[in-house]
């Protein structure tokens, strides 16, 4: 079973869910707060957390560092499908890590965002550690930087407002549904790869990948086993990027 911490305020919920393992204290957790004075996303950008957000963060404990990555690729797959299924919003995976709805005039706007961290010097193994940050009941943007993508909430998709206890029973139950799963094999990485593909509003598009030394642009193709972007450039060589920024241009979509 796992440990549950449900707080009214957190710096990050992330910080405090690492603290915990480093300390031995916990192993499979999960921590909600309904409000982060510190929020970060990726590269360290501030993230804005104001209640009304769901900012919920989980980790479990690996024994393989190969698929450790497919951890954070069940939160976007589980929360993507499950907002689909229960709240009827139609949320789409953006390659690495966002959350997106397509708005009524047809522009993507970012809904939130996954971010996840490998932990190899916990006294109990190493670990997974993945948080999640949403707008649900609030308009305001959560600020990671991403000037290529508008916020948006749920509650701007919906008639009324989220529960967010039930929200976040459901996601954390299906999470840790999917990540026993994945570490005892019953369920294959090729398997959630091809339903992240499913979810996609990357592929087939194109993109301009941002990275610390140079910026790449072409089609994003597909993704490789390991979750990777396989982006074709205008020469048609395929490139293979692990990380960067990925921003979709505007106007230009072709068939994958």
């Amino acid at each position: 079973m796992p440990t549950w911490f449900k707080e009214e305020c957190l710096g990050s919920t992330n910080i405090f869910l690492r603290e915990k393992i480093r300390a031995g204290e916990v192993s499979t957790a999960v921590v909600w707060a309904r409000e982060q004075t510190d929020g970060r996303g990726r590269l360290g950008r501030s993230w804005l957390s104001p209640k009304g957000g769901l900012f919920l963060s989980l980790s479990f404990k690996v024994t393989e560092v190969s698929n450790a990555s497919f951890f954070s690729a069940v939160v976007g797959i589980v929360t993507a499908e499950l907002l689909r299924e229960k709240y009827g919003v139609n949320v789409s995976l953006k390659w690495p890590n966002d959350l997106v709805v397509v708005d009524e005039r047809g522009e993507e706007r970012k809904l939130g965002g996954i971010l996840a961290e490998y932990i190899a010097d916990a006294p109990r193994g190493p670990h997974v550690l993945v948080g999640l940050g949403m707008n649900v009941n609030v308009s305001v943007s959560l600020t990671e930087g991403d000037a290529s993508l508008t916020p948006t909430a749920l509650c701007e998709h919906r008639e009324g407002s989220v529960d967010l206890d039930l929200l976040v029973t459901l996601l954390a139950e299906r999470v840790l549904e999917g990540w026993a799963l994945l570490a005892d094999g019953n369920r294959s990485t090729s398997s959630w790869l091809l339903r992240w593909k499913e979810l996609s509003c990357t592929l087939g598009r194109r993109v301009q990948i941002q990275m610390h030394k140079n910026n790449l642009t072409g089609v994003a193709r597909d993704l490789s086993p390991d979750l990777a972007l396989l982006l074709e450039d205008d020469y048609g060589h395929i490139h293979e990027v692990h990380t960067g920024d990925c921003v979709h241009l505007r106007g230009v979509q072709t068939d994958s």
